[in-house]
């Protein structure tokens, strides 16, 4: 039988640099997200240092989402980073969801996960407690995944779990034409 997850992010503070929201999984809050702020779906620009992309690279539309959990990156100490990955993002690739602090250091247009945000005046927001987060949100989906050694194990959890995230929230000049 298909178990369906069902993950939300309702952006909630839309900075000229940021964008802040809440995260939860079955309707169980997680924490926070910490993602660029709306620029016409801007992707990440692999010809532009990270200082232009920080001024360019944009978060993706709200609206429904497939997700697809992945495994396939390995942390220094070896252990497995998990991260969500959107699939279907209109004009963008791997949007995911992982550890990371800050939208400089850590993001390429992807979504930051934190147990709360660091909001001092005058300076960028920054998430505290991501790998934590991350690992709570990956036990919300899934449960205990210490055991899931290969990807034979992998595929059989991942075979009858269907994943839809819904993005809630753009700020209010996203839809002007100009």
């Amino acid at each position: 039988t298909m178990r369906s997850v069902s993950v939300v992010v309702h952006r909630s503070e839309f900075g000229p640099t940021y964008v802040l929201g809440d995260l939860s999984v079955n309707g169980m809050r997680i924490g926070q997200t910490l993602e660029y702020p709306w620029r016409g779906n801007a992707k990440w620009n692999r010809e532009m240092n990270k200082g232009a992309n920080f001024r360019h690279t944009s978060c993706v539309r709200e609206g429904i989402y497939s997700a697809l959990l992945r495994g396939d990156h390995r942390s220094s100490a070896g252990g497995v980073q998990w991260r969500l990955e959107l699939q279907n993002v209109a004009n963008r690739s791997a949007i995911e969801f992982h550890v990371g602090n800050t939208l400089i250091h850590d993001s390429e247009g992807c979504i930051l996960c934190g147990d709360t945000v660091i909001h001092p005046n005058g300076i960028e927001p920054r998430l505290a407690g991501s790998r934590n987060a991350v690992d709570h949100f990956v036990r919300a989906i899934f449960g205990d995944v210490s055991n899931v050694h290969n990807s034979s194990q992998w595929a059989s959890m991942m075979s009858d779990l269907s994943i839809t995230v819904r993005v809630i929230g753009m700020p209010p000049d996203a839809w002007t034409v100009s």
